[in-house]
């Protein structure tokens, strides 16, 4: 089942059964469909017996938010088309207006006001728009208080509109009892299916319903008949899912001949109840148009929301209003200023002279009543989302940042509130003098240690999982920060998004819901932090087709598998006592207290996991999945998803959980060329004890005495006349006689030619863009971020012919990059944000698998007017600065769009890589675009360039002759 959205950006045709070009049931005869509050506490309703077309419509009340349906399209560029619907007010005022809104940047196209009548009329706006491929969705915009009624929702291209038709013949649409689709035991799941029939006829029936849950025998069908433009509610009992975990159900509806007249996915969740949200609660979420009532169904106690206000609050000089601040309900409140002090957003009144920056004395009148109207609403106030970011492009940003904190402190404290600096993940010299200045003005460190890359994608690209992406890193570094200068810790956002294509029950969504425990799990481990905010509940695109939401809108709002992970970590470990992580290798094993309470959490962070069987576990272990369904004991393994365990006899379950691991072949390999006869193996000892023993490796390296420490690694070198075999097998044999055969494949590297360049002015190497060390790429395929809806109009608009040469002076980077529009206004060594060309090269090829540079990497950045920059370098040329010494000769020619890049890096620039025949290294290239006011676009050769760094993602290259 496909994400309707990702469908429409792809350009696959949605088949329209009539003229309308929205999907689904547009006109609510089956419950709400993708229609949600932009916020709410509560779910949006259908209204029965009330309706322009058919028996129901969708009732908007301005008093909770507006609204919108995620029924995405994707509209051609300067083309006439028609959203046409029918309304009518119930209460309020009369005025209520509509656009369409862009998926990615919440831009407005086709903005009309309405006035409504008490009776149905119809209305219709125009919608036009100069940008290509713009995905919008419907929003109703209620302007002033009222409630009002909406049906029959129409798309349609050309400047009229036509008489309403609906999108398909046959909707349904699922539902399950709890909302949100989570249920509470010990209820019984009840699955509904609403069906409504626009115009399949009598000789196409009966139907047959089918709904069933992949991975389970949970089977359901009933045969049934439905008039044409009549509805009907199917009921089923699913008393085989009472039981805790994630059930990715899905429903299907056959014709009589067994053709799929219409499909849908269905999934739950099933877990525990939870008692009311508590400020000791551990679990907070990122607000979203997920109805805030769920998210105390799944353990969640606070809520993070964001809000611009000084405008709002001050319109005029001096003129205060109060304004509506809305705490949820049933949550602790963890609001946020967004941008309020970012130059540029200030009021002008409340600027200093001459600058775009805050007045920190007109500052303080708006914060007094800001602060004032905080009172009782909120503990702390999230002061500024991401300053390091928001304010990066102020070389004082820090001490502006400082400045604002000094003044809002003291007027906060007054009004009970403390304030909380949530900084990006990003380690920087910013938050550093932040606390170096105003330490005293922060009471809360929260930081936003996301990984990186963090989009989890179909094609299997590379995406962090939580004990790499700098997560880590991050937790360990503002953790230190929070005790060196005593503040509290905790984690403001956090999250990955999944791509929307991706089926519920698909590997990939099961490793989200992984990976979201493990991050939980890690965090709880460190004991300063006090609470984790995860973005975000509902949707959320960025950089594409990919949805942070832990719930999707398909057809409705749907739990992912991490909704049902999100519940049961929330069951294992708030409000412990005390978490102490007892193993940090390639397993995890988690220790958590609560009173006389102990139990595990135990997983395989290593790359490629295996599964190891715990087969002595003591009784009383009650093993269960991270969705909390129980395992049996005979089938309870450690793999990449968390496995829980409660101990009833002190050290029965830890011991039982020590063996296993100790049970696997103690020793790991890993492999990589230096030169081609020179290679590196690592050999590390997982195990708990010392190994002693010999290694070899048949034909290549004599039988060899080796000793690794337990929980170690210990390096070998090979050096032989010849070059080292692309695949081979490394034997290792212990002292206790038992015998291990670790098989290696090294990638095959990129050849790079030594070039005789004397000019490098006039050296000719197009001539040479179809031997070795040339790189073409020129289709939508070598284009990221991966995204369709991100315009490219073909090779013209971003594409290049590339040579990669070398001598004993110097490597050499020959390009013809293809571009209509080149822009890059950035300073030096920000010049790889506008479009450039970047190399990052490992020059002892041993990258781990780290989310950073080594001791041994670089780093270069090259633009047209640019001073060529090294952002990374070894130890001895740590700083970032100009590439003194390489020579460059950068040409564009507007008339062919063309820019031609010739770049010369000398030997010193690139030590300790050997330039001489046969050396092997990492190497990656990224050629940016970054056009104006359009999402940075970029190819790449080799990965772990263009986002984080990661050089084990280089390609694997080698001089030859």
């Amino acid at each position: 089942m496909k994400q309707l959205l990702l469908s429409v950006v792809a350009g696959i045709a949605v088949a329209a059964w009539g003229n309308n070009l929205f999907p689904e049931d547009t006109d609510f005869e089956t419950g709400t469909q993708n229609f949600r509050y932009y916020r709410s506490a509560e779910p949006i309703r259908t209204v029965s017996g009330d309706a322009a077309s058919g028996n129901s419509s969708l009732e908007i009340d301005s008093a909770v938010s507006w609204a919108h349906g995620r029924w995405g399209y994707a509209i051609r560029k300067d083309t006439d088309y028609t959203v046409s619907f029918s309304a009518r007010r119930v209460s309020g005022g009369d005025t209520i207006a509509f656009a369409l809104i862009g998926v990615l940047d919440w831009k407005q196209v086709g903005f009309t006001q309405f006035r409504l009548t008490d009776e149905w009329r119809r209305y219709r706006c125009r919608i036009r728009t100069d940008r290509a491929g713009t995905v919008l969705y419907p929003a109703f915009l209620p302007q002033g208080e009222i409630v009002f009624r909406i049906d029959a929702i129409q798309l349609e291209e050309g400047s009229e509109a036509t008489p309403y038709r609906h999108s398909e013949a046959f909707s349904i649409f699922p539902s399950v009892n709890g909302a949100g689709s989570v249920v509470h035991t010990p209820e019984i799941p009840r699955l509904a299916v609403n069906a409504f029939n626009a115009g399949v006829p009598p000789e196409g029936q009966p139907f047959t319903l089918r709904v069933g849950v992949p991975g389970t025998e949970i089977r359901r069908e009933r045969s049934f008949r439905l008039e044409k433009g009549k509805t009907a509610v199917m009921e089923f009992e699913l008393a085989e899912a009472a039981e805790p975990g994630y059930y990715p159900a899905e429903v299907e509806v056959l014709d009589n001949a067994g053709r799929t007249v219409k499909s849908s996915a269905a999934p739950f969740v099933v877990t525990a109840p939870f008692p009311p949200p508590s400020r000791k609660g551990f679990f907070g979420m990122q607000d979203s148009s997920l109805p805030q009532s769920v998210l105390p169904r799944i353990g969640v106690s606070y809520l993070r929301s964001g809000f611009t206000v000084w405008k709002a609050m001050e319109p005029r000089e001096g003129e205060f209003r109060e304004y509506a601040f809305q705490p949820p309900p049933e949550l602790f409140w963890h609001p946020t200023i967004q941008s309020e002090f970012t130059p540029g957003r200030v009021p002008a009144w409340g600027c200093k002279p001459g600058s775009t920056q805050a007045d920190p004395a007109k500052a303080a009148l708006f914060m007094e009543q800001l602060f004032r109207q905080l009172r009782g609403k909120t503990e702390f106030l999230d002061f500024i989302n991401e300053p390091d970011l928001e304010l990066r492009n102020m070389p004082d940003g820090a001490e502006y940042y400082g400045e604002l904190l000094k003044t809002a402190a003291p007027i906060a404290r007054k009004y009970g509130i403390r304030l909380l600096a949530g900084v990006s993940g990003n380690r920087s010299d910013f938050t550093e003098k932040v606390l170096t200045e105003a330490h005293g003005s922060i009471d809360i460190l929260g930081p936003h240690p996301y990984c990186s890359p963090r989009s989890i994608a179909a094609d299997g690209r590379y995406c962090a999982p939580p004990e790499q992406g700098e997560f880590a890193g991050s937790m360990r570094y503002h953790s230190e920060l929070a005790r060196k200068y005593g503040k509290e810790f905790l984690i403001g956002e956090l999250g990955y998004s999944l791509e929307e294509s991706i089926p519920f029950h698909a590997p990939e969504a099961h490793r989200h819901a992984a990976w979201l425990a493990r991050m939980f799990l890690i965090a709880r481990s460190y004991p300063e932090c006090r609470r984790l905010v995860w973005f975000t509940g509902l949707d959320r695109w960025e950089g594409g087709p990919f949805l942070y939401g832990i719930w999707r809108t398909e057809n409705g709002i749907r739990p992912l598998p991490a909704v049902a992970a999100c519940a049961q970590a929330a069951h294992e470990i708030d409000r412990a006592d005390a978490a102490e992580l007892l193993l940090d290798g390639d397993i995890k094993l988690l220790r958590l207290r609560r009173g006389n309470h102990t139990s595990y959490a135990v997983w395989d962070s290593g790359g490629k996991p295996e599964k190891t069987a715990l087969r002595e576990l003591p009784a009383g272990a009650a093993p269960r999945s991270i969705y909390g369904t129980a395992v049996r004991p005979d089938e309870a393994a450690i793999t990449e998803a968390p496995l829980y365990l409660s101990e009833n006899a002190a050290g029965t379950v830890l011991a039982a959980l020590l063996r296993a691991i100790d049970s696997r072949p103690p020793l790991t390999v890993r492999a990589w060329l230096r030169e081609r006869n020179h290679l590196k193996l690592e050999v590390k000892n997982r195990s708990f004890s010392d190994w002693k023993g010999t290694v070899a490796i048949p034909g290549v390296l004599q039988t060899t005495i080796l000793a690794v420490p337990r929980q170690s690694a210990e390096t070998v070198t090979v050096k032989t006349a010849a070059a080292i075999p692309a695949a081979f097998a490394v034997e290792l044999a212990g002292e206790n006689g038992k015998e291990y055969r670790n098989p290696v494949e090294l990638p095959a590297p990129f050849e790079i030619p030594k070039l005789a360049v004397s000019d490098l002015e006039k050296f000719d190497f197009v001539s040479k863009l179809n031997g070795p060390g040339s790189i073409v790429q020129q289709t939508r395929e070598h284009l990221f971020p991966p995204d369709p809806s991100i315009p490219w109009s073909g090779p013209a608009d971003l594409s290049h012919r590339t040579l990669l040469g070398w001598d004993e002076e110097n490597l050499y980077i020959f390009s013809e990059v293809r571009d209509d529009m080149h822009r890059n206004r950035n300073p030096d060594h920000a010049a790889w944000r506008g479009d450039s060309i970047q190399i990052g090269i490992d020059s002892h090829n041993d990258a781990d698998g780290r989310n950073s540079y080594g001791s041994d990497d670089t780093e270069f950045t090259f633009a047209l007017n640019k001073k060529p920059w090294n952002h990374h370098a070894p130890p001895t040329r740590r700083t970032p600065a100009e590439a003194s010494g390489v020579r460059q000769f950068i040409t564009r020619s507007e008339e062919s769009g063309t820019t031609v890049y010739r770049i010369a890096i000398p030997r010193k620039l690139l030590a300790p890589l050997k330039l001489k025949p046969g050396t092997v290294f990492g190497a990656a290239l990224c050629f940016n675009d970054a056009d104006e006011g359009k999402v940075r676009r970029y190819m790449t050769f080799g990965g772990g360039i263009a986002d984080r760094k990661c050089p084990a993602l280089f390609r694997k290259a080698v001089l030859a002759e």
